[in-house]
């Protein structure tokens, strides 16, 4: 079954997009470069497994720009999309935990060098785990989500301390800093950092302290409990076409992939993922984005189909073979039913996010992005 390939509408946030170009890195965004684009996204929607909806926000420079949405967000009520509709982000809630973690050490609350055993003395191994390790992927720490008293239960609100429970009574998966291993582990961890060194609840400090100097009032902690407006279902395919996702707590993922949001305002993290952002100071970006090194001096490197990539604080740093000038700054996420991808682009002022209500649809919002990005970088294919 295909997708509902109506478009809600491209909802202009600013008006003189509409009247003068807008420079961005080498390309301008005009109401000509902005109908391609949706054309660009049509033509995916109508390919098979396409998602059955969208919702994608473009920025430039210090505010949302536009925002296209597509298809639906509840299939049996046939509500669509729009600019209202509010998705898991995922694993993209690491780029707040990171932004945490380096707002406390500017406010000399930690350091990211510092060792686990600073704040979680009887973790196995702390003393040889930096947060840095943590933040990279490189602590060698278990996967929590991979321990079969998680994996048969993700139905259930798992507390940060039960996870860090589970983590601690492993084995660990390599020494530190001998591999770079993704790890949804590391950021239960680094959550619980930050309420040590904050004082304050892991959620409660992203909303007053990430988020709303950002101006990102749609992010909020995931529930199933709680109603919320305009929530986006999750689908997956079968053999007959879409079916729900399976429930799984919005709740247990917590500082590694529990926040909620609108697509316009994740998009909005992009003017603090520079070095004269709001939040970091020069150096705290620089570390973020620093290239990961192991043991021996080995780069963490991940080859991609027409990438490569590298991880940094809560990211992930794209080399895209297409885009060489601009390096995509980002993070992707995926929840049973969803998948999303958000860049800012090194070298301009663009940034995208993309997110869909489909299981595996991951490549299809990292591909829109790429897309997105390369039609305003690099101008239309002739």
């Amino acid at each position: 079954m295909l997708p509902d390939l109506r478009c809600v509408g491209i909802l202009l946030l600013t008006l003189m997009a509409w009247l003068t170009d807008l420079p961005v890195g080498a390309a301008t965004l005009t109401p000509e470069r902005l109908a391609e684009a949706d054309k660009l996204i049509r033509t995916k929607l109508a390919t098979e497994g396409a998602p059955p909806g969208l919702a994608i926000a473009i920025l430039a420079g210090a505010h949302p720009v536009a925002t296209m949405s597509y298809g639906t967000a509840n299939l049996e009520q046939s509500t669509p999309v729009d600019v209202e509709s509010i998705f898991p982000v995922a694993s993209i809630t690491k780029v707040f935990t990171a932004l945490a973690i380096l707002q406390l050490e500017q406010a000399g609350r930690l350091s990211t060098e510092d060792a686990l055993s600073r704040f979680l003395p009887n973790f196995p191994n702390a003393a040889q785990i930096t947060l840095s390790d943590l933040l990279v992927h490189t602590s060698g720490i278990a996967e929590f989500t991979d321990i079969p008293t998680f994996a048969d239960h993700q139905e259930r609100d798992w507390k940060p301390d039960e996870l860090i429970a589970m983590v601690a009574a492993a084995p660990p998966l390599h020494a530190p800093r001998q591999v770079c291993l993704y790890s949804d582990s590391g950021y239960i961890l680094l959550g619980r950092i930050v309420e040590l060194a904050s004082g304050q609840p892991f959620m409660e400090y992203v909303k007053e302290r990430v988020a709303q100097p950002l101006a990102m009032p749609s992010v909020a902690a995931g529930t199933h409990r709680d109603l919320v407006p305009h929530r986006v279902d999750g689908y997956v395919q079968d053999g007959s076409g879409w079916i729900n996702a399976p429930y799984v707590s919005l709740q247990a993922p917590w500082a590694a992939g529990g926040l909620t949001a609108r697509v316009d305002d994740l998009v909005r993290l992009a003017p603090a993922l520079k070095a004269d952002g709001p939040l970091l100071q020069p150096a705290s970006y620089a570390k973020m984005v620093a290239p990961v090194v192991l043991a021996g001096g080995k780069a963490c490197r991940l080859d991609l189909p027409g990438a490569n990539a590298t991880y940094g604080y809560g990211l992930e740093i794209v080399h895209f073979d297409d885009l060489p000038d601009h390096r995509a700054i980002g993070k992707s996420g995926v929840f049973p039913g969803y998948g999303g991808y958000f860049a800012a682009f090194e070298g301009s002022d663009l940034a995208v996010a993309a997110l869909a209500n489909a299981d595996g649809s991951l490549p299809f919002t990292v591909e829109a992005v790429h897309d997105i990005a390369k039609l305003f970088l690099s101008g239309p294919t002739p």
